[in-house]
């Protein structure tokens, strides 16, 4: 038998304060497909009673300019629907399962680049990933990039991935500080992304979600604009208030796309009073926000 969930679940993407256009995207296996050629700036939020088998959520930050990037980023939130139905083979797996299935959609996802975003150099543009898949409330984070995801538990900050970028290396292998890593140019060089084919997914094993925990999954327009301790502070305040209050600055002072998508574990005490709405729901909401914000 399937176990309900009761999730909040609270998304925006915005082109920030500089930038023309929104390269990233975001996707949650419950919401319509996000198109954010047509969109510069998306949010939503829900609270949702979620019983499938396997449950994905992931932001992209897309790479390659103009509509390049925005171009890889869609395509890879186009065969997100194609990972959840891979998953749904089987109950369980093991992390190398795991990533041997992200592989396999990485590679579609990288031919259908290829097919839809080569610019007349040849060059193929690429996107970041970072999320996870849960099932029976074991969470397992997966990542490509510098996006990132974050865990607040009992008002207790975790990063739960690591960039992979030239910065990080340098700071694995002790030659500057995270402090420091941060004046390098090299803090934003990323050494893999969908897109290139020598590179592949991070998967971790995965940890038991607990009543009351949130998650951020981020791309670096919010994890460079706020500090850790930032971020903890917005996660500990209600969903809502916290997007008003980051989405505000990133529209005052953001010099790059960002895009966040937080989610909580509601406890067992505030699901018997938050009225929770079905999935049913949720996707008639959900889709007319998206309809008028095309109009």
């Amino acid at each position: 038998m399937e176990t309900a969930r009761n999730l909040r679940i609270t998304a925006f993407s915005d082109k920030g304060a500089t930038r023309s256009n929104n390269e990233d995207n975001l996707y949650v296996s419950c919401w319509p497909l996000i198109n954010p050629l047509s969109l510069d700036s998306v949010e939503a939020s829900e609270t949702v009673e979620y019983t499938s088998d396997w449950f994905v959520a992931a932001v992209f930050d897309g790479m390659g300019g103009a509509d390049d990037g925005e171009l890889a980023s869609l395509c890879a939130v186009r065969f997100m629907p194609s990972l959840v139905e891979k998953l749904a083979r089987k109950d369980e797996y093991t992390q190398a399962e795991l990533q041997d299935i992200l592989h396999e959609s990485k590679t579609e996802i990288e031919s259908e680049i290829r097919k839809e975003a080569t610019n007349e150099q040849g060059q193929t543009p690429g996107t970041t990933c970072c999320g996870f898949a849960m099932k029976d409330g074991w969470l397992v984070p997966f990542w490509i990039g510098d996006s990132r995801m974050y865990l607040l538990r009992k008002e207790k900050l975790y990063l739960m991935t690591k960039d992979h970028t030239v910065a990080q290396e340098k700071i694995d292998q002790g030659e500057v500080s995270e402090n420091e890593a941060k004046t390098l140019r090299s803090w934003h060089y990323i050494t893999a992304y969908i897109g290139d084919e020598r590179t592949d997914f991070a998967v971790d094993k995965g940890f038991a979600l607990e009543p009351g925990d949130k998650i951020l999954l981020c791309t670096d327009g919010v994890s460079d604009e706020f500090t850790d301790g930032q971020i903890a502070d917005y996660m500990v305040q209600p969903y809502e208030e916290a997007k008003e209050e980051m989405l505000n600055k990133i529209r005052e002072s953001g010099d790059d796309n960002a895009t966040a998508l937080l989610i909580e574990y509601i406890s067992e005490e505030e699901q018997k009073s938050a009225g929770v709405k079905r999935i049913e729901r949720l996707k008639e909401n959900m889709l007319n926000l998206f309809t008028n914000k095309l109009k």
